[in-house]
């Protein structure tokens, strides 16, 4: 099924389709061009800014024009399609032509805007590459089914890698937390070591302190034991 009737690419400044592709005969690619000079002419009108979009049905309400803005603000591209193709689609596409197409408009053609009205050699085979490349685009946009197959494709080929990275991050951080138990491990035993040895001088110094403490004691109570007893034998003689 064909949906796309024409891409053009105008000039916000002399009102002109510098380059332009129809598959469709030449008749029909003059109507097309007409439309887009109108589209070109409102859009003037509006004031439309760089990098804007702009969208209109044709006049018998069975096509729908897209135009999109460049930087510059100098050129417009523009795109018919059938009335239910995906805007979405119609912009990328306009975008892919863009990205293309803008270094060697910029070089061969806005740099002479009002001072050199011919198209010179240079431009005219610059042309013929962009006319080539819409050749391309037209192809394969064309078929919104395919698009939508390749888009779930990607979608399909974006959720593997998703998948994948979550489960290489998993991995990675189990990783990291076995690292972290064994290093906890180690710090623990090591404090551990640290406890049982402070433990034993603990232990070390507690008995003896123990043992002086009994010492004491004892060497107190056997000398209040011989006062006593002293002084006992003492009132006996």
């Amino acid at each position: 099924m064909e949906t796309i009737f024409y891409i053009g690419i105008g000039n916000l400044i002399n009102r002109k389709i510098i380059v332009s592709y129809s598959p469709r005969e030449r008749n029909e690619k003059n109507k097309y061009s007409k439309e887009a000079k109108d589209i070109i002419e409102k859009l003037i009108l509006i004031s439309i800014m760089p990098n804007e979009r702009y969208t209109e049905s044709s006049n018998d309400d069975k096509r729908k024009i897209l135009s999109l803005v460049d930087s510059s603000g100098k050129l417009v591209f523009l795109l018919t399609v059938i009335k239910d193709y995906p805007e979405r689609y119609g912009y990328k596409l306009l975008n892919e032509l863009i990205k293309n197409s803008i270094d060697k408009l910029n070089k061969e053609y806005l740099n002479k805007i009002g001072f050199d009205e011919n198209l010179n050699e240079n431009f005219k085979r610059t042309g013929d590459d962009i006319q080539l490349y819409m050749v391309e685009l037209e192809r394969n946009y064309r078929d919104i089914g395919a698009i939508d197959k390749i888009r779930n494709i990607q979608n399909d080929v974006n959720e593997i890698k998703t998948e994948m990275k979550n489960n290489v991050n998993g991995m990675l951080l189990n990783i990291e937390l076995v690292s972290n138990l064994e290093e906890t491990s180690d710090n623990l035993r090591k404090e551990a070591k640290l406890f049982k040895k402070e433990a034993k001088k603990l232990y070390k110094y507690t008995w003896w302190r123990n043992k002086k403490i009994t010492f004491t004691v004892g060497g107190i109570g056997l000398g209040t034991i011989g006062f006593l007893l002293s002084k006992f034998v003492f009132k006996l003689f």
